[in-house]
């Protein structure tokens, strides 16, 4: 890990500042919609549907304009943006303004989260090491970005706002130096994980397989989503400070941190259905638990 960390900092960096940008602002969306712009749960739901159609369509666009294009150059044109639509959110964000603010965010995160996994892809030499590290920087920030909001968020979102355009500036700055020497593979990774299989048993998945996959994660997601949703509102309703679900947040990342540590040392590829398995009955526990 640590010779991952030697080599790959800025990217890891990188992933970090844009996380914690990242998930200051998710957390808050349902809130503010509901709470403070009075929209109702209807209204902020297709807001969200919205956003999140944008994030997914960034994420598209952001892989094809890396394929394209040179990482570096894509990178700041993405991060450029973001710096801009932050400024535009800390001046104006009403019923108007922040919906649209929250879309061009998604938009351009969705793209910058893309081109960040694919320079790791492009250096992993098929280990899923690489990966793994940068999951725990990525779950790093989400510890962080929700952390602040319990200290930042007071009925206000410039404060919120100003941290993104901290972040952003600062992703520009290391992504203007350092994104040309994150072109050569890491020296000495072993391929293993899943990353590892070879072209011919990759060849064996059949739609069928494949279609299955993508429907477990739409259904894991639907439910995922409440918590970022209506359990905020719901929470709130019951009287409880924002400080309290910035704590949830912070404790769902550091949980993260710590499974995802302990998967770069046990993950194998013959472990993975148990995993999978183990982590669907935990999501569905959650609710069990909450009722």
């Amino acid at each position: 890990m640590s010779k991952v960390i030697r080599s790959l900092w800025p990217l890891l960096l990188l992933g970090l500042l844009v996380n914690t940008a990242y998930s200051v602002m998710w957390p808050l969306t349902t809130i503010y919609l509901h709470n403070n712009l009075n929209l109702s749960l209807v209204v902020s739901g297709m807001i969200l549907a919205a956003y999140s159609g944008f994030n997914v369509l960034g994420g598209y666009l952001g892989g094809v304009l890396t394929d394209r294009f040179h990482a570096k150059k894509v990178g700041l044109g993405l991060l450029g943006g973001l710096v801009l639509d932050a400024a535009a959110g800390f001046f104006w964000n009403g019923r108007l303004a922040y919906p649209i603010v929250l879309i061009v965010f998604g938009l351009l995160t969705g793209g910058m989260l893309t081109l960040i996994t694919a320079v790791a892809a492009h250096l992993s030499r098929g280990s899923g090491r690489v990966f793994n590290v940068l999951y725990i920087f990525i779950n790093l920030g989400l510890v962080v970005g929700t952390a602040s909001i319990g200290i930042l968020f007071h009925h206000s979102l410039k404060p919120i706002f100003f941290l993104l355009i901290v972040c952003y500036l600062l992703a520009t700055g290391l992504w203007a130096k350092y994104a040309g020497r994150l072109s050569q593979p890491v020296r000495g990774l072993r391929k293993g994980g899943v990353a590892s299989q070879t072209p011919a048993k990759r060849g064996q998945l059949g739609m069928m397989r494949i279609g299955l996959v993508l429907v477990s994660l739409t259904l894991m997601w639907l439910t995922y989503a409440q918590w970022m949703s209506n359990v905020s509102v719901y929470i709130q309703n019951q009287g409880l400070r924002i400080r309290l679900y910035s704590h949830l947040w912070v404790y769902n990342g550091i949980l993260l941190i710590v499974v995802q540590s302990l998967m770069t040392k046990v993950s194998r590829i013959k472990a993975l259905p148990a995993q999978i398995i183990v982590g669907l009955g935990a999501i569905g526990g959650s609710f069990l638990l909450y009722k």
